[in-house]
């Protein structure tokens, strides 16, 4: 998140660390459901199993790093 380094807190090292335990929890929630260790909650799909069958305009599924940002994008906008 590029933006934290324009943010005027003195204790940024806090932010970091929240940052980084949220992309390692998000890590591992997309590699469980990659692995079939989890499953959608849900009735249907949820945002998870849409994220990991989307594919770009070339047809390439998207990255592990792609959907890490979209779904880290839904939820901080949801906030």
């Amino acid at each position: 998140m590029p933006f934290r380094s324009k943010l005027p807190f003195s204790r940024k090292d806090i932010i970091d660390h929240g940052a980084r335990e949220i992309a390692q929890f998000v890590n591992q929630i997309i590699t469980d459901r990659r692995q079939g260790k989890s499953a959608s909650l849900s009735n249907g799909l949820d945002l998870l199993d849409l994220l990991l069958s989307a594919v770009d305009d070339e047809g390439k599924p998207f990255t592990d790093q792609e959907i890490k940002e979209e779904a880290l994008t839904f939820v901080l906008a949801g906030s």
